[in-house]
C-alpha cells in the first residue's frame, strides 16, 4: 500500500506549498507594470581573448564601431553573402517569391539567352526556356516519356514526347532528340552510279542547324520533316530548270518552298488540313500592302485580347478537360482572347494567317507534362505580346522569302487529297518527287494536332478517317498485318507517283528503319519490295547510322544498327 507521502518527503525535503485558492467574487490582485514584467536582459558574454603567437606579442583587437563589426556580431551595413539578387529577410518575416520570368523586349524564340539572363538575376536555376521549342525524333513507343498518360491522368496530350522539344533539354537514350533527317553524320552504306552516289553524299552531308530556320522554314513547327538543306539540293540536282517538282506528303512545306526557290514548279499533296493551309500560306509570299493589313490586325487582335485580360473576362466557351489540361488557366484566357479576336475579322486570307500564327504559339506556351522538373511559368501578358511579335515575326519571313525567289518562279500547286488517289488529280510529266513519307506505326499526325485543329474550326474528320500509317490503326495489328497494310496503301502510293513520272525521272524517298507492332521495320528492305510491285526499281541509296530516341527501340533492336536511308527509284526498264 502507499503510505501516502510524496516522493520529496520521503527523501527528507519539505513538501512544497501551494497557493492559496483566491475565493469566488474576490478581486483579482493588480497586474504587474510593465516594467517588471519585461524579460531581464542577458548579460552579453565577452569577446574571446585574440590569439596569440609563442613569442610575438598579441594583435590589439579594434573596438566594434559602425565600420567594423565584432566577428560575433553580423554587421548590418555589410549582408551576408547569398546568391545573386537574393534579399536579406528577418527571421519573423516570409521571403517573397520571385515574379515570373517576363519577355526580353525584343522576342527572338530562337534565342534563350535572355530568359537565361532573367533567370540568373532572380538567382534562381532557370526553367525550360518560353518560346524555344522545335520538332523532335518520333518516338516509335508513341506516348510521354513517363507513359502513355499526360502526367495529370486526363489522357494523350497534344504534344506526345516525339513533338517539339528543343533539342538541348530532350533527351532519350541516344542523346537529344530531333528530327532523324536533322541528326547528320557519316554516310556508312552508299551504292549506286558514281553520279548518282555524289548526288546522295552531298544531299545528306549536312549541319543540323544550318538553314533550319531560314525564312518561312522557321515559322511553325511540324513533326519529323525533312531537313531544308537535303530538299534543296535534291531539287536542285536530280530536276532541270523550270521543271516540276512534287510532294504527295508535303507536311508543312519544306520541299516546296524549296523547289520555288529554285524557279521549279511546285505540286504538293497532304490529307491533312492544317498541312495544306500551311503550306499554301509559307510558299504564296504577301505583296507589301498586305503585310501592312496583316500587321494591323495582329494589333487590333491584340489590343481586344489585352482588353478582356484586364477586365478579368471569363472564356468565350466551355473547354475540353484535355484543352484545360494543355495550358495554364491565366494563359488558356489569353489565347481565348485572341482567338475571339481573330473570329471578327473578315474571312480571307487575314484570318487564315492569324490563325496560324496564333497555332505556331502553342507549344511555345503550353504544358510540358512530360518534363521532369519545374515547369515553365510564363507571366500574365507574355502570350498576347507573344502572338504578335510572332505575326511581325512572319511578315519578316516572307518578306525575306519573297527576295529570294526568281522573278520567273511559278506559283505553287497544293491541294488537300489521298497521296493513294494521286492518280485522280490528273498529274503528269512531273520530273522529280521528293518525300518524307510518315513512318509506319509511329505517328498519329490527326491527334497530335487536334488541339490545333479544333481553335482553327478546321474539319478533319476524313483525315482522322483515312490517314496513312497512323499509329492508332497498325499498332492494334499483330506485325504481320500491319505490314501487309502498310505495304499495299505504300505500293498504291508508289504506282500513282510512277504513272504521274515524266521520262528520265525519279522519286527520291527518305525514311528511317522503325518499329512496327513491337519488331524492327527495316526501311530500305520494305521500299524495294513495294518499288518492284509499282513497275519502279532502286536505283542508288545512301544509308547514316541514327540513334534510338526511345528504350523500347533500343531494347528491340539489340546490337542491330539502325539507319535512316535516302533511296532513288526510276521505273523499271520494260
Amino acid at each position: 500500500m502507499s503510505s501516502g507521502r510524496s516522493s520529496a518527503e520521503k527523501n527528507g525535503k519539505p513538501r512544497r506549498a501551494l497557493p492559496a485558492r483566491r475565493p469566488r467574487g474576490a478581486e483579482r490582485p493588480p497586474e504587474p507594470d510593465a516594467a517588471a514584467r519585461a524579460p531581464r536582459e542577458r548579460p552579453r558574454r565577452a569577446d574571446p581573448p585574440p590569439p596569440t603567437v609563442e613569442g610575438r606579442p598579441a594583435r590589439p583587437r579594434p573596438a566594434p564601431g559602425p565600420g567594423r563589426p565584432s566577428p560575433n556580431r553580423p554587421n548590418p551595413e555589410r549582408p551576408s553573402p547569398a546568391r545573386p539578387g537574393a534579399e536579406r529577410v528577418a527571421p519573423n518575416q516570409k521571403r517573397q517569391r520571385p515574379p515570373p520570368i517576363e519577355p526580353p523586349d525584343e522576342l527572338d524564340e530562337w534565342s534563350t539567352q535572355p530568359v537565361r539572363d532573367n533567370a540568373a538575376r532572380f538567382g534562381r536555376r532557370p526553367t525550360r526556356p518560353v518560346g524555344l521549342r522545335d520538332e523532335v525524333a518520333p518516338r516509335e513507343g508513341g506516348g510521354p516519356r513517363h507513359g502513355n498518360r499526360s502526367r495529370h491522368g486526363n489522357g494523350p496530350r497534344e504534344d506526345f514526347g516525339f513533338g517539339e522539344g528543343a533539342p538541348h533539354d530532350d533527351s532519350g537514350p541516344g542523346g537529344p532528340r530531333r528530327p532523324l533527317s536533322h541528326v547528320g553524320g557519316r554516310v556508312e552504306r552508299l551504292e549506286g552510279p558514281g553520279e548518282l552516289r555524289a548526288i546522295i553524299q552531298r544531299a545528306l552531308d549536312i549541319d543540323p542547324e544550318y538553314g533550319v530556320r531560314d525564312h518561312v522554314h522557321g515559322f511553325h513547327s511540324y513533326p519529323a520533316r525533312l531537313h531544308p538543306v537535303t530538299a534543296g539540293n535534291l531539287v536542285e540536282q536530280l530536276s532541270p530548270e523550270r521543271g516540276s517538282v512534287g510532294d504527295p506528303f508535303c507536311g508543312c512545306g519544306t520541299v516546296l518552298v524549296e523547289a520555288r526557290r529554285m524557279g521549279r514548279k511546285a505540286i504538293g499533296v497532304d490529307l491533312n488540313p492544317l498541312a495544306v493551309r500551311l503550306t499554301r500560306f509559307k510558299t504564296q509570299p504577301l505583296a507589301p500592302d498586305q503585310r501592312d493589313e496583316l500587321l494591323a490586325a495582329a494589333a487590333r487582335v491584340s489590343e481586344y485580347a489585352e482588353e478582356r485580360r484586364v477586365a478579368s473576362a471569363g472564356p468565350t466557351h466551355r473547354y475540353a478537360p484535355a484543352e484545360r489540361d494543355a495550358f495554364d488557366v491565366h494563359v488558356l484566357l489569353e489565347l481565348d482572347g485572341l482567338a475571339h479576336g481573330i473570329k471578327q475579322e473578315l474571312p480571307g486570307w487575314r484570318r487564315q494567317a492569324l490563325g496560324l500564327a496564333l497555332s505556331s504559339i502553342f507549344s511555345k506556351v503550353g504544358r510540358d507534362n512530360s518534363a521532369e522538373g519545374p515547369s515553365k511559368r510564363i507571366a500574365s501578358g507574355f502570350t498576347i505580346r507573344f502572338f504578335e511579335a510572332r505575326v511581325g515575326e512572319l511578315v519578316r519571313q516572307l518578306a525575306e522569302y519573297e527576295a529570294l525567289l526568281p522573278k520567273t518562279a511559278p506559283g505553287a500547286q497544293v491541294r488537300e487529297a489521298d497521296a493513294r488517289q494521286l492518280g485522280d488529280l490528273g498529274l503528269r510529266n512531273v520530273d522529280l518527287f521528293v518525300s518524307s513519307p510518315p513512318y509506319p506505326g509511329v505517328l498519329d499526325y490527326a491527334e497530335y494536332h487536334r488541339t490545333r485543329l479544333n481553335w482553327l474550326n478546321i474539319d478533319a474528320t476524313a483525315f482522322e478517317q483515312l490517314e496513312m500509317g497512323a499509329r492508332r490503326h497498325l499498332q492494334r495489328l499483330d506485325h504481320e498485318k500491319a505490314a501487309a497494310t502498310w505495304e499495299n496503301d505504300f505500293a498504291q502510293v508508289l504506282r500513282a507517283m510512277r504513272a504521274a513520272l515524266a521520262p528520265g525521272g525519279h522519286i527520291a524517298l527518305v525514311l528511317a528503319d522503325s518499329l512496327l507492332a513491337g519488331r524492327p521495320y527495316p526501311a530500305d528492305v520494305v521500299v524495294e519490295r513495294c518499288a518492284s510491285r509499282a513497275g519502279l526499281e532502286l536505283v542508288a541509296r545512301g544509308s547514316q547510322r541514327r540513334p534510338h530516341f526511345h528504350r523500347q527501340s533500343s531494347k528491340v533492336f539489340g546490337d542491330r544498327a539502325r539507319y535512316e536511308h535516302l533511296l532513288l527509284l526510276a521505273p523499271s526498264p520494260a
